[in-house]
């Protein structure tokens, strides 16, 4: 135990010697590790650094970085990198990203689980392959059966079977797309793609069956399993499922070997503390999560399950029971982490787990007849391909299915508690003072219902969330009576990247923290970095009211998101100056502009669509905050003209270009807090003249970019104003 609580403070401490150069363009030489992963847009990998160039000086250090390689080329004019090239990078050093919005992705802290401090990007132009050099004995070894086994597989397979192929067999998942690792999680067949113990049981198949053939001695037999096993573990990359299922097996097969019937949660156990003793922080990781809830739930209820369905015939019911029991095991997490519920997923898992071992199976002899009848195993990969892609299609059949996945709101810790402590008193391996574990297990159930509706009694308080989504808007308001509200659903440009900040940002965001159903959304314009991320949210989120003003530049992410609320039914607010809305019991809504006349409004805002954004002032008991999209100095004049009134908080309009928030237009609203919702840029956003005129009004100024997702929170007649980032 106290091994791993000090390797566990250990890994959180950054011992390269890397953070003196931190933001800094420097010059890095480093070695790399693995490819991560790769797209048309970019390559990722692990590099160990080497030295460092900065200021004419070249310093000595170590640890390892995460590099993003951007391409601009096309096919074979991009540079691709293996494991041992020795590379010169140019670009900054800089710290990964934390959590930016509440309970987001933390970033930071999945890398710092590898080892990794320090993240660089850089085009193709600023990385330059200097040499190759192996590596150390015995990754070298490792390494070099690991290309070997890729070289094998890329000679006789062809995408998308050869992706599949490295990641099922090598655990490599670098060319794996996008698409094909979504549609699996969708339907529940996710570990099919992660080595486990289907894997490991096939080769332990394959080991017994030389064991007869060869006619060894138990002990050498053993001797060799365990040896080939724990190889076979480090070539496949020593995943938390990898090594959870060679432990088990080397454990299961021992007690064999000497003549004793081990007991599967103490095998499980022993296998969790050897992944925690050297890999402690591999607790947080939801691999290591899923791997051992699976396997839990199979040792818990897998039997029971089993002796229910005993008018089946057994290959039936060992598959079903196995499935079922590993789902009681790991849905609860796949909801809390990837808020998605498969109802069909034991239905794809009974149909497609056998044609996922077919091809492991297949895999695994391309691999050794290759080496002897290489035509041979031309052929196998021939008949992979084929079953490869009966697997893709069926698993892309069935994500199509309507209502083939649901996504839904995280549970609370306390339920995951409850439920892991409920699956374990009443399965077969309760404690022994357990006597009545129905009625132990539905006190627990009442327990959590109870905290479940004093929760819900007890008030909470007026809350705004700017949050992080990069250069572009978004919103989150939560009224005391639990009224949610989004404005606006941030985007980028389309083309620009292939990162979804809806997808992966937005709904992730108002799923983890309860929010299953938006009682208004509000578009304030219709530019990309506005309402990019608004499409996800209408199709996985339930919407009660869209509030718009009609675009006069019709964009296809404008029509897509129309379609959406059309299809949904959901109803639509055309926003009009003058209008008031009350949302709950004690906020009020008050539209400012635009006008309902056009005419008026072309008047005003020409052909700028900037100008034709909604100006909404929301109002809850004596304090407001005003939403003003991006308008720019046209309009500011114009309501400076017709209005004269303080706000408390300020979205500041515009990211905070200079061409918006004017000195006349500031000093009548005198906002007390302005938040400018910015990201990384070439605009110039925010510009320090619009800073200054915040300064000189006295509003605290807070930005998404310097600070994450900022918290305004209305308590005791003031608010309280927190950051996600503190540094």
């Amino acid at each position: 135990m106290w091994t791993g609580i000090v390797n566990g403070r250990i890994a959180r401490i950054d011992l390269s010697g890397l953070n003196r150069f931190q933001d800094f363009n420097l010059i890095l030489t480093g070695q790399v590790l693995e490819m991560v992963n790769s797209d048309s847009n970019r390559a990722v990998y692990n590099v160990k650094v080497e030295h460092v160039e900065y200021e004419g000086g070249k310093y000595l250090t170590g640890g390892k970085i995460r590099l993003s390689q951007y391409f601009y080329g096309e096919g074979e004019d991009r540079k691709i990198f293996s494991p041992g090239d020795v590379i010169r990078i140019r670009g900054e050093l800089r710290k990964p990203q934390g959590m930016r919005n509440p309970k987001g992705f933390d970033y930071r802290a999945y890398l710092q689980r590898q080892g990794i401090f320090y993240t660089m990007s850089a085009s193709e132009s600023q990385v330059e392959l200097i040499g190759n050099k192996p590596f150390k004995w015995p990754n070298s070894w490792i390494i070099a059966v690991h290309n070997w086994l890729k070289s094998i597989m890329e000679k006789n397979l062809r995408d998308p079977a050869l992706a599949l192929v490295k990641s099922m067999i090598i655990g490599d998942k670098g060319t794996l797309s996008y698409e094909v690792r979504d549609e699996f999680s969708k339907t529940g067949l996710a570990h099919i793609l992660a080595i486990s113990g289907l894997h490991v049981g096939y080769i332990v198949l394959a080991l017994s069956a030389m064991q007869k053939i060869l006619k060894l001695s138990p002990k050498i037999a053993f001797l060799v399993q365990a040896l080939f096993l724990g190889f076979y573990c480090l070539v496949a990359g020593a995943t938390a499922s990898v090594i959870r299922a060679t432990v088990m097996a080397i454990i299961i097969m021992g007690g064999k070997f000497l003549g004793r019937r081990g007991d599967p949660i103490n095998s499980m156990a022993l296998a969790a503390l050897v992944v925690l003793i050297f890999r402690p922080l591999d607790i947080f990781d939801v691999g290591f999560q899923l791997s051992f809830g699976a396997v839990g739930g199979i040792f818990l209820h897998g039997n029971r399950i089993k002796k229910a369905l005993k008018i089946l015939p057994d290959f039936i019911s060992n598959s079903i029971s196995v499935t079922l029991a590993a789902q009681l095991g790991t849905w609860p997490l796949t909801l809390y982490y990837f808020n998605i519920i498969s109802p069909w997923a034991m239905l794809t898992n009974l149909l497609l787990v056998p044609i996922a071992g077919i091809v492991v199976i297949l895999g695994f002899v391309m691999l050794v007849i290759s080496v002897i009848l290489p035509w041979l195993g031309s052929f196998i990969g021939s008949v992979i391909e084929y079953v490869a892609l009966i697997l893709i299609k069926g698993n892309n059949i069935m994500a199509s299915i309507p209502w083939a996945f649901t996504k839904m709101i995280s549970p609370s810790m306390m339920f995951l508690i409850i439920y892991y402590l409920t699956l374990w008193l009443v399965s077969e391996e309760k404690p022994v003072f357990i006597k009545r574990p129905i009625l132990w297990a539905g006190g627990a159930v009442t327990l959590l219902l109870v905290i479940a509706f004093i929760k819900y009694l007890l008030p909470v308080p007026m809350q705004i969330i700017f949050l992080d989504v990069g250069q572009g808007d978004c919103v989150y308001i939560r009224t005391p009576d639990r009224k949610h509200i989004l404005v606006d659903g941030g985007g980028r440009p389309e083309g620009l990247w292939s990162f979804d900040v809806g997808e992966d940002i937005v709904v992730p965001f108002l799923l983890k923290n309860g929010v299953g159903k938006l009682d208004l959304v509000v578009m304030s314009h219709s530019h990309d970095d506005h309402i990019g991320g608004l499409i996800p949210v209408v199709r996985d989120i339930k919407v009660g009211a869209f509030m718009e003003f009609p675009p006069k530049d019709i964009s296809q992410n404008y029509l897509l998101l129309k379609e959406l609320v059309k299809q949904k039914g959901i109803t639509c607010i055309y926003a009009a100056q003058g209008q008031r809305y009350k949302i709950g019991e004690q906020v009020w809504i008050d539209i400012l502009y635009p006008m309902r006349n056009q005419d008026m409004v072309h008047n005003i805002a020409g052909d700028n669509e900037n100008n034709r954004s909604i100006v909404m002032r929301l109002q809850y008991k004596d304090t407001s905050i005003l939403f003003t999209g991006d308008i720019e100095q046209e309009v500011e004049n114009y309501l400076s003209d017709i209005y004269d009134f303080n706000v408390d908080i300020l979205k500041v309009a515009h990211h905070g270009s200079r061409t918006s928030s004017t000195e006349p237009w500031i000093g009548i609203i005198d906002p007390r807090i302005a938040v400018i919702q910015v990201g990384n840029n070439i605009f110039g956003h925010p510009h320090q003249e619009v800073e200054q005129r915040l300064l000189s009004q006295g509003a605290a100024i807070y930005r998404n970019d310097r600070d994450g997702a900022v918290i305004c929170t209305f308590s005791d007649g003031n608010w309280d104003v927190c950051t996600m980032i503190n540094e």
